[in-house]
């Protein structure tokens, strides 16, 4: 495994070795690089955001909707999309 001291080119290769892991979950939506949200407010804190249509509690996921809170010491933080439409112009 290769080794950085950039934590943004760090956090982009897990996202990478995990990313079809995390899309073959249901519900994800889609899988990037961002910034944490606490209370709908970026943090400082980099890391791999997880797209889900709407977002519930875990009390009402299936096992195989339930992510992880952290991949390889890296947080994942869950962010609502809500419904995407397609607009054509």
């Amino acid at each position: 495994m290769q080794k950085t001291n950039n934590p943004i080119k760090r956090v982009r290769a897990i996202k990478a070795r995990y990313e079809k892991q995390l899309l073959a979950r249901p519900g994800v939506m889609s899988v990037g690089v961002g910034l944490c949200q606490r209370d709908d407010a970026p943090t400082d804190e980099t890391c791999i955001v997880v797209t889900v249509r709407n977002k519930r509690t875990i009390d009402n996921l299936s096992p195989d909707e339930v992510l992880p809170e952290q991949i390889e010491g890296i947080p994942v933080d869950v962010q609502e999309s809500g419904d995407i439409v397609a607009w054509n112009a």
